[in-house]
């Protein structure tokens, strides 16, 4: 079909062909953006060496096959893969690179252990991981251990004191974001304000006006990243987030400018990805097209920045252009979807539907290829559990995700343990009221375990041959498996970014943008759950269906919670000293 351009897509065109300068187009959502960044690769020189900038694998295969039809060399990569040619261009050891996802964990890990590894850096470490545990012990009026006074010993705590414990599972937390953000964000090398600035932006833990508290938190960090840089540097030993952070270290280049750089999703990048693209721009007469959705900002949990949008604007400050045809959705949708992004419109002539309905309605009517979308993963699986066992193909985006939740729910010493396993509704239950307990301030985190907890004890009553926690995941695995792309698929709102379908239904439509009440949420976080709203929104091209609350599957829960301690004993309890080792 040919493509016949919008009055929007002309004016972009046309700055394509007759300008020699840099834009970025904000986007809707269903306006094509993609397409008209690949569309406009015609209007520009021959001799123009072009990069385009995908935002995953996935988008980086489909954007591939689409240039192919240009008589002229056009080179697809995700930041990723272009921070790793990077790094093999300067070093040719790189080519031979190891991936350990999680590597850094690993570096922190052998440090606080009782092994001493010959290196300065451990007993640094421990004296300023025992520091940080007297300075929760003085806030907790709590005694010090006296194991903790010894940096040899201080990995034999004991797990039995709830109180004692929510130190180590607090700066567990800590520490894996820390980890990945500080990289992510470009803050690792910033000291005692770097963490402060992370600390405070994504919500941890940290006690920010504690100056002992963040220099005991910059000091082990920066020495894990600085151990993590030199396993890269001496083994080539690295993770995914390296291959955009390493180029920063080493203050690599890329020794392949490019004329034109098209930067797709340009809404989601983080700090790293942005620094990492513009070694690949060519000084003195390289452009930069950048396209995007502002309201399309979901990532921010993971390290993109929020702000990313106007940040390439401020960085190359470009002639901005406005895609607002939504090609995508019906009127009706679009109707829905200006509540949240007002210049949103369509010349689509399909009127589409907006409805109103009873979950249970959903398992009625909902057919193979229709989307059924949730903020949260327990009503996922909850409905999935329901679907097939009507017999409905179903298929699960992101289940590995959703399987590492319920992993992590459960300390690990009760995996593989028969007599957990036969008391795991009360077990489980336990482990939920302590969590309850630490973050009763805090209700996003509260509602995310309430919802591992409803997943795990529906799963353990429609799993019926598992005799231990690990068998009831390996069955889970197992069930989830299925890829068949003409199924009912179910997925999170982040997972569905991107993709689209004739039906799409929303279950628990009225939670969103879920706004905590209790706790303070960042402005920036109230934002993306708003964007979340108009992500699931504009995933529907013809029908759109608000789901009512799921209040049978609450009913569902509370039944099969009293059905099995009614039936069972406690005659044989298991010992939960571990329940509050927790990830948070």
């Amino acid at each position: 079909m040919a493509f016949t351009p919008t009055l929007e897509q002309e004016k972009i065109f046309t700055f394509f062909s007759d300008k020699h300068e840099n834009g970025i187009i904000d986007a809707v959502a269903g306006s094509g953006k993609t397409s008209t960044l690949i569309e406009g690769i015609k209007y520009l020189p021959k001799d123009k060496k072009i990069l385009f900038c995908a935002f995953n694998k996935k988008i980086q295969t489909e954007i591939s096959q689409k240039v192919q039809k240009f008589s002229r060399p056009v080179i697809v990569k995700t930041t990723y893969a272009l921070g790793l040619n990077i790094l093999v261009m300067n070093d040719k050891k790189f080519a031979r690179s190891k991936v350990e996802e999680d590597k850094y964990y690993k570096v922190l890990s052998r440090y606080l252990s009782k092994e001493s590894l010959n290196d300065t850096k451990q007993n640094q470490i421990q004296e300023a991981f025992i520091k940080l545990k007297e300075t929760f012990n003085k806030k907790k009026k709590t005694k010090i251990e006296d194991e903790l006074s010894n940096p040899e010993d201080f990995s034999t705590y004991q797990k039995d004191d709830v109180e004692e414990l929510s130190f180590y599972e607090i700066a567990d937390n800590n520490f894996k974001k820390l980890l990945s953000l500080s990289r992510l964000t470009l803050s690792y090398n910033r000291g005692k304000e770097g963490v402060a600035k992370v600390a405070n932006f994504y919500g941890l833990d940290i006690d920010i006006n504690s100056d002992i508290e963040l220099e005991c938190y910059s000091k082990i960090i920066s020495l894990v990243i600085k151990k993590g840089i030199d396993l890269a540097k001496e083994n080539q030993v690295i993770d995914y987030a390296d291959m955009i952070f390493l180029p920063d270290v080493f203050n690599y280049t890329s020794f392949n400018k490019y004329d034109i750089i098209f930067v797709d999703e340009c809404q989601d990048l983080s700090n790293a990805q942005l620094k990492v693209v513009m070694k690949y721009h060519k000084n003195g007469g390289g452009r930069v097209f950048a396209v995007g959705d502002p309201f399309q900002s979901i990532y921010g949990f993971a390290g993109a920045s929020p702000e990313s949008f106007n940040n390439i604007k401020k960085l190359i400050k470009p002639n901005v252009f406005n895609l607002t045809n939504c090609f995508r959705c019906s009127q009706n949708i679009v109707s829905l979807a200006k509540e949240i992004r007002e210049d949103i419109s369509t010349t689509n002539t399909t009127e589409g539907c907006v409805h109103r309905i009873e979950y249970n309605t959903v398992l009625e009517i909902v057919k193979n290829k229709d989307f059924i979308l949730s903020r949260f993963n327990k009503d996922i699986v909850l409905t999935f559990f329901k679907l097939i066992s009507t017999g409905k193909s179903c298929k699960i985006l992101g289940k590995e995700e959703i399987l590492q939740e319920i992993i992590d729910f459960i300390p690990a010493k009760f995996h593989k343990r028969k007599d957990f396993y036969d008391e795991l509704i009360g077990n489980v239950e336990l482990i939920f009221s302590s969590y309850k307990k630490k973050f009763s301030d805090n209700e996003t985190k509260i509602t995310i375990f309430e919802g591992i907890r409803d997943v795990i004890i529906f799963s353990y009553h429609h799993v019926k041959d598992a005799i231990t926690f690990t068998d009831l995941i390996d069955t889970l695995r197992k069930l989830f498996s299925n890829e068949n792309e003409d199924s009912i698929i179910l997925s999170s709102i982040h997972k569905s970014k991107g993709l689209e379908a004739k039906n799409v239904f929303i279950l628990n439509y009225d939670s969103l943008p879920f706004i905590p009440t209790k706790g303070k949420a960042q402005d920036w976080q109230i934002y993306q759950e708003k964007c979340l709203k108009y992500v699931a929104i504009t995933r529907a091209e013809v029908n759109l269906f608000q789901v009512l609350p799921i209040s049978k599957n609450e009913a569902d829960i509370n039944q099969i919670i009293n059905k099995v301690q009614a039936q069972n004993t406690v005659e044989n309890a298991v010992d939960l000293s571990e329940i509050d080792d927790l990830p948070l």
